[in-house]
């Protein structure tokens, strides 16, 4: 690379620094040689005069650095458009994965909903289901059947309350019937849809 850094850490190549080192000494020992070499300042005038050619060498330096500083800074202004458009992209794919994940997030709420639905269903079901077999055994115990004792056959054989009680379980037992296959089919038509809807 064209830079080095060096022990102040600003990035200039080393020879520019002993190029200047060697101008401000120079220029410092300029007026004492000077005065040395002649006594008289007509002289002096003179022998000033004959580094007319070194101020002229110093001022195209000076051009030489400007035009090498101005091809440094258009260099660096291209490389920083280069990365600034690669910044660019990298944004707009950026953009795009985040449209995505948002979709992706859109359609995972979505599934999330409806599986929070199959799950309350399958919830109500199992209680109507046990609502069902209550009432089932309630309607048979009052009849007298199966699941009664010889005592409660015995008390609500004939009994009116018993018969009544009897149909309102039995009528129970139909109306909860009736709601488990609606919750049934509410339950096959949820899982057989399709989640991205």
């Amino acid at each position: 690379m064209i830079f080095e850094n060096n022990a102040a850490g600003s990035k200039f190549p080393k020879w520019v620094w002993w190029l200047g080192l060697g101008v401000a000494v120079s220029w410092l020992l300029v007026s004492p040689v000077i005065r040395w070499l002649s006594c008289d300042w007509s002289e002096a005038g003179t022998i000033g005069d004959s580094f007319g050619a070194v101020n002229a060498l110093f001022s195209g330096l000076a051009f030489v650095g400007l035009i090498y500083t101005i091809l440094l800074q258009s260099k660096q202004l291209a490389q920083n458009s280069e990365v600034l458009e690669m910044q660019r992209e990298e944004l707009g794919l950026q953009r795009e994965e985040l449209k995505l994940t948002r979709e992706e997030l859109a359609k995972s709420a979505v599934a999330q909903v409806k599986s929070s639905e199959i799950t309350r269903t399958i919830a109500i079901l199992n209680a109507n289901s046990i609502l069902l077999e209550f009432h089932k055994l309630a309607a048979d115990r009052m009849v007298g059947g199966h699941g009664s004792t010889w005592k409660t056959r015995m008390q609500y054989r004939g009994d009116e309350e018993g018969r009544l009680q009897a149909k309102y379980h039995l009528e129970k037992s139909i109306e909860i019937s009736d709601e488990i296959s609606t919750l049934l089919e509410d339950l096959n038509s949820k899982s057989t849809e399709n989640p991205s809807t």
